[in-house]
Parts: C-alpha cells; structure tokens; sequence
C-alpha cells in the first residue's frame, strides 16, 4: 500500500465541523443518476492497468457495466442537529473513494482505502477528511428529506467539504460534482452554479437493481478513452 498520507486537510478557511455515522442508514449500493439532458451514471472504467483513479459517466446502465457503476453510499450527521447531512462515496467493486486530491484539493480523484486514516469510511469524525461530501438540497436547504434522496425523490448537490474549504452555503466557494460534456472528460468539481448547465450538477439516488433490459453496452462507451488525469 506504500506510506499512507492524511486524510485531513489544512484547516485554514472554516472550521470543520464533527460527524458521526449514521447507525440507522447502512451503505448500501447506489446508482448516481445525473437528471442533465446530457446525463447519465457515474462509473468507473477499467483499464490494462486497473481501475482508473478518476469517475466517468455512462448513458446507459445494463447487466454489462452496472457492477462498474455501483456506488456505496455512507451517511453521516453532524455531531449538532440541523447542520447537514454528509456522504461518503466509494465505488463497490473497487473498494475506491471519491476524494478530493490531497496536493490540489479542487481535483476530484478515486484513491484506495489504504490512502487513508482511517481506512473505514464509518470511522470518520469531521468533515476535514478529504472523503466527506455534503448533500445539498438544490434549494440550499440545509436539511434534506433523507429518505426521499435515498429513493431518487430529490434534486441532489454533492459539495466536496475541503475543496470548498468547509463554506459549502457560499456558492463562491462551493465545489461541487460537476458532469462535463464529453464523457471521455473525468467528472470534476465546479464551482456551484458553473457547470456546462445548471442541472449537470444535480444527481439523483437509485438503488442499484439489475435492469430489465439487458442489452449490451453501446459501441460508443465502449470505444471510450480513459483519461487518467485531469
């Protein structure tokens, strides 16, 4: 696994806040739908070397590639009610997490549980750990209705807490998971408002069910390129 480097960032913008795992809600596979006329599934594309080490996404899910686009989905709290609800992402398959790059936190990169302290994503206590996400409402409501989210019921913003330096309510300093147009092109944080469109930045939740039509992956995301670095 080599040296692993800290998951916490430099807390020099805003305070981080305290979070615990949420008991009641278990990880559970997620298909992460973006509702953009462009949109489709985050995935993770396999190359000679393994899994790439940043997301893509994927018009069409099938039987083919939807264990590639399997995301799990850990809840958090903050430690004080009323102060948001947080996300761990981690790919199923590959065990990978999304996170933001620790040398250029505006990066968005998939790094191997062994990169970080601690390594299970149910240990983490602050949202200064590069993983943590929060869930934004697209109304910027600070609470979301959590159980209609997990169902694909809502709108969702997915800011990274550090490449937002912890103001994840100021849109100026807000990065947020970002769908480009070309799906050769990695998904990147934006800032939120300043995507290709408003809603390349709003994702939906699904449970991960195999779907009813099996055909195979198109021709076209099959000839994709990965593209490694942004």
């Amino acid at each position: 696994m080599g040296n692993r480097s800290s998951s916490l960032a430099v807390e020099s913008a805003s305070k981080p806040k305290r979070i615990r795992h949420d008991r009641n809600s278990k990880p559970t596979p997620y298909l992460i739908e973006n509702s953009s006329s462009f949109g489709g599934c985050l995935i993770q594309r396999y190359n000679e070397n393994g899994p790439a080490r940043k997301a893509f996404w994927t018009k069409q899910v099938s039987n083919h590639n939807i264990d590639d686009a399997k995301i799990l989905v850990h809840i958090f709290k903050s430690d004080q009610p009323g102060q948001g609800t947080y996300a761990v992402l981690q790919f199923e398959e590959s065990e990978m997490y999304f996170a933001s790059n620790e040398d250029k936190p505006h990066m968005l990169d998939l790094e191997d549980p062994g990169e970080f302290e601690p390594e299970d994503a149910e240990d983490i206590r602050t949202t200064a750990d590069r993983r943590v996400f929060l869930m934004k409402g697209v109304d910027g409501a600070q609470d979301i209705d959590l159980e209609a989210a997990l169902k694909g019921g809502a709108d969702l913003l997915f800011a990274s807490c550090v490449a937002s330096q912890q103001k994840l309510y100021d849109k100026r300093k807000a990065h947020v998971m970002t769908l480009l147009k070309s799906r050769k092109v990695p998904v990147r944080f934006r800032r939120e408002g300043k995507g290709p469109k408003l809603e390349s930045q709003y994702f939906h939740l699904y449970p991960a069910t195999p779907p009813e039509d099996d055909s195979e992956q198109s021709d076209e995301d099959l000839a994709l390129e990965v593209q490694l670095h942004d």
